[in-house]
């Protein structure tokens, strides 16, 4: 089983927000901070995290052709 928190690193086409193919360092920062808002919302213990952007974004990874081409 997968860990919700980390399924942005796996070819996710959800954890990429400007639907450019690719997913980058801030990106998944708002991917992880809105899942862990949700969980945590779900199990009675509220989080807000805190997201600080230092420098220039940098791209993790493209997405594979299949994926880059649907969203949900």
């Amino acid at each position: 089983e997968d860990d919700e928190l980390t399924a942005g690193l796996d070819d996710n086409r959800d954890a990429d927000d400007n639907s450019d193919g690719e997913v980058s360092v801030v990106e998944l920062g708002r991917f992880a901070s809105a899942l862990t808002k949700r969980i945590s919302q779900q199990i009675g213990h509220r989080q807000r995290p805190m997201l600080i952007e230092f420098g220039i974004d940098r791209t993790l990874y493209r997405l594979s052709p299949d994926v880059a081409g649907q969203r949900r």
